[in-house]
């Protein structure tokens, strides 16, 4: 998915306000303050040392929240089978 198309999906959920597709890789509370943010959302996928470098300040306030990361739904995975998958023929199915 293109970073428009990803902003398209999370923007559709019923509990997002708003989508910052530019938001810088370090997330400060400053940036939190500055665009009104009240919570960080992220995959439980992260390393402590990733999580500290990315969100740590965000954590400490307890502004992240983290949620399981589902196996097997991952962009990796879903370009990997779209790429081994066959060639559609465009007709119809038949058995």
């Amino acid at each position: 998915m293109t970073l428009a198309e990803r902003v398209a999906v999370i923007e559709a959920c019923r509990y997002v306000d708003v989508v910052l597709a530019n938001a810088p890789y370090r997330v400060t509370n400053g940036f939190l303050d500055l665009h009104g943010i009240d919570v960080v959302v992220h995959e439980d996928d992260l390393t402590a040392e990733a999580l500290k470098e990315v969100f740590g300040p965000v954590a400490d306030a307890g502004k992240l929240r983290l949620v399981r990361y589902t196996a097997g739904v991952s962009t990796t995975e879903l370009i990997r089978r779209c790429r081994t998958a066959a060639p559609s023929s465009g007709g119809t199915a038949t058995s």
